[in-house]
């Protein structure tokens, strides 16, 4: 069984979702907190109660009711095999009803059926029971506080095989045909064709019972730990919804010794720490999950954990693996963040193993924030809910542009991870100003840098190339691929090196504005201060090195040569905008201390900088200004 689709009315923040489209295999949801979610998951669930929606314009006085139902119309689709379990499962009083097709729809002409056909049963039930696998759709609704609800049938619930409700003239007649299925052998038997008055649309035909079984078939796993008390150990196969019987399944499970071999094997595959998972017996037939962390000790129950005594995340992995591994039917298992009581690793793992183990059978529903989740799970859809005011909406990303966009992340260096739920991309020089600039925004910026995923380029000589459209091209696709997982360039920040201000003002016209230069020839000029080195020269083992000698330094070597090509040596005023900071930094650490303190960029611009962010601020306010600049545009 397998979800297509689904709508959700007047519950949380939900008003009236569009409609949700699910494919087979895997689907990821994604959004911020709060955006809906677990809303989503819950009315995927089928186990909801009414919580309608409630805004000033629903609510507009606190005397005013809202509408107290909420409402889910699910899409589904079943197997011949598994429509046969479901009505065997549902058999009542062992009889259902069947409508049938409008008497003047081409499909009734076609099987010959009329009102006066005593066999039109038969042959409608026929023709209805031949196809392979069937697609309906029904609508649950819950009501007020209480724990009732309500299964209905509209018009087109009936989406596959498709064939128009047979309505007489003015709703007051409906004409079905009853029919039983065999349990044992799986066939179905027509009993007669029967008109029901009164406009017959709650009268309760085979889908409504189907509706009811759902959740027999949906697995929803929340990220917290499992009840894991002793349970008795009876003959059932099949998990609860809450797993609250993994204590009685894996104890059947041991009757099968392959199958057991492989379960431990996918435990030790996500939780490589895990050596061997079974179950003890206990007084009053109860047993107990116990878990072994050592293989010497595995033919040693004493040595044995419970599954209590384990992280809230161990008896999560041991559910989903039983439900994926034993489940005789297709499944929707639903998963709420399981990075959130799973390491990335072990949730990279699980992702992987579900991956294998779901295609071609069961659906997986994935809400994450992960980025490793989502690009360990390949997905067949993934759908970005935001927050629009006071309502949930559902945002369709195309898996083929998200694909694109990792490809262009891995071109430029970085990953999915490093840009994932941020709401713009400010790309910078290199790791320097990666780590440095977030500190200056916060200590000196009036705009916060919140939202703001600060990313250095890989290469930042490929702007000066002849082709700098295209390598512009690369980093713009990343955020103007339609409905994809990379937000939008804020911009870019390029040191201005020695670039004549004729070739500045080109590559930002190329750039429609978007690159940015230093005011200095590079960030490592903004750090040249006495005080400063000296304070990092100390910190980095360098003994006996006075600030004064650091003074006498700079003053002999601001008007070398050799720190200024190709450009000519600066006045006084200058020297420290268009000195080559890096090359200066980097002698002047070595000829003071006699090459035991080498200047390392990454290091020693991060201590500097911290320095000048305590002491001296106003050295970097140039900078601090250009990074508001950008961002408040």
């Amino acid at each position: 069984m397998h979800f297509s689709d689904i709508q959700i009315s007047n519950y949380k923040s939900y008003r009236e979702s569009t409609r949700l489209d699910l494919a087979t295999g895997i689907n990821i949801i994604v959004g911020k907190n709060n955006a809906g979610k677990t809303a989503l998951l819950e009315a995927l669930s089928l186990k909801f109660d009414a919580n309608p929606h409630r805004t000033i314009e629903m609510v507009p006085f606190p005397s005013r009711r809202p509408k107290q139902e909420s409402s889910v119309t699910v899409t589904f689709t079943v197997t011949k095999h598994e429509l046969t379990d479901l009505l065997i499962a549902a058999q009542g009083d062992g009889e259902f009803s069947l409508p049938l097709p409008s008497l003047d729809s081409p499909l009734a002409k076609q099987l010959g059926i009329a009102y006066n056909n005593p066999t039109a049963d038969t042959v409608f039930g026929d023709w209805f029971f031949s196809h392979d696998s069937y697609t309906f759709r029904v609508r649950r609704e819950a009501y007020g506080k209480s724990p009732h609800e309500n299964w209905y049938i509209d018009d087109d619930s009936y989406v596959s095989p498709h064939f128009t409700r047979n309505w007489e003239s003015g709703g007051l007649s409906a004409y079905y045909g009853k029919f039983r299925v065999n349990p044992i052998e799986g066939t179905f038997s027509f009993l007669g064709f029967i008109s029901v008055g009164g406009g017959a649309k709650n009268y309760e035909d085979f889908i409504l019972r189907i509706a009811r079984l759902l959740n027999r078939n949906i697995y929803r796993f929340h990220a917290e730990r499992i009840a894991s008390s002793p349970y008795h150990l009876g003959t059932g196969q099949t998990l609860a919804s809450d797993a609250s019987n993994l204590a009685e399944v894996l104890n059947l499970l041991q009757g099968n010794r392959a199958q057991l071999e492989e379960y431990n094997r996918l435990v030790r595959e996500v939780l490589p720490e895990i050596c061997q998972v079974n179950t003890r017996r206990m007084d009053d037939n109860k047993g107990e999950v116990i878990v072994w962390n050592d293989e010497k000790a595995i033919s040693r129950n004493d040595l044995a954990f419970n599954l209590t005594e384990s992280g809230s995340g161990v008896g999560q992995v041991l559910a989903i693996l039983y439900v994926v591994l034993t489940a005789r039917e297709p499944q929707v298992i639903i998963l709420d963040e399981p990075q959130g009581f799973l390491h990335p690793g072990a949730a990279r793992k699980l992702t992987e193993v579900l991956r294998h183990y779901t295609k071609d059978k069961h659906q997986l529903i994935i809400a994450t924030h992960s980025p490793t989740v989502i690009t360990a799970s390949d997905p067949a859809s993934v759908t970005m809910i935001r927050q629009e005011g006071t309502e949930s909406t559902f945002e369709k990303i195309d898996i083929k542009e998200a694909a694109a966009q990792r490809k262009y992340l891995g071109e430029v260096g970085a990953r999915l991870s490093d840009v994932f739920g941020y709401d713009r991309i400010l790309w910078v020089e290199g790791e320097t100003e990666e780590r440095c600039f977030p500190m200056i925004l916060r200590e000196l910026g009036e705009e916060r840098l919140m939202g703001t995923a600060i990313l250095r380029v890989q290469h930042t000589g490929d702007f000066n190339r002849k082709d700098t459209k295209n390598v512009f091209e690369i980093y713009e696709r990343l955020s103007q691929l339609e409905g994809g997982l990379v937000p939008p360039v804020v911009g870019f920040i390029f040191d201005r090196e020695t670039r004549p201000e004729r070739k500045q003002e080109d590559l930002k016209k190329r750039s429609r504005g978007r690159i940015h230069f230093t005011g200095k020839r590079m960030f490592e000029n903004y750090l040249l201060n006495p005080s400063g080195i000296t304070a990092v020269l100390k910190n980095s083992e360098a003994t006996g090195i006075t600030e004064s000698d650091v003074v006498n330094w700079l003053e002999q070597n601001k008007t070398n040569s050799k720190y200024y090509k190709p450009l000519k040596i600066g006045s006084d005023v200058s020297w420290t905008e268009n000195v080559d900071g890096a090359l200066f930094l980097y002698d002047l650490f070595t000829q003071l201390t006699s090459s035991q303190v080498h200047f390392d960029k990454t290091t020693h611009s991060l201590m500097l900088t911290e320095w000048l962010l305590e002491h001296s601020r106003e050295d970097l306010r140039e900078l601090s200004d250009l990074l508001i600049q950008i961002l408040s545009n």
